[in-house]
């Protein structure tokens, strides 16, 4: 059996370190015999603001985050690039996330 890894990446800058290790990390992952699905959410235009429209709301109906999303995805009525990312996840068998890493002084 083909073990899947979804590899999830959101950073800008595909030339950056983070995206070396990106490129690198999928690469090593195949040689092992993994298959690899990636999704870019940067090159995506993903939206990582949620919005009442993101569950179904009508303009000026009350946005209680939770109950409202809860409820779409319950209802089946997620935007099409949710629930297309969502079910990405119930095939994988690992997951992996690579973002932007902010160093702070000390």
């Amino acid at each position: 059996m083909t073990r899947t890894v979804l590899w999830l990446s959101a950073h800008p800058e595909p030339q950056s370190l983070n995206g070396s290790l990106r490129d690198d990390g999928i690469q090593h992952l195949q040689q092992l015999g993994y298959w690899v699905v990636e999704s870019d959410l940067y090159a995506m235009g993903w939206d990582l603001v949620v919005q009442p429209a993101d569950a179904g709301l009508a303009p000026g109906e009350q946005f209680r985050v939770s109950a409202a999303v809860r409820d779409a995805y319950t209802e089946d009525r997620l935007p099409v690039d949710v629930a297309t990312e969502q079910a990405k996840l119930f095939e994988m068998s690992t997951f992996r996330i690579s973002s932007r890493v902010q160093c702070l002084p000390d």
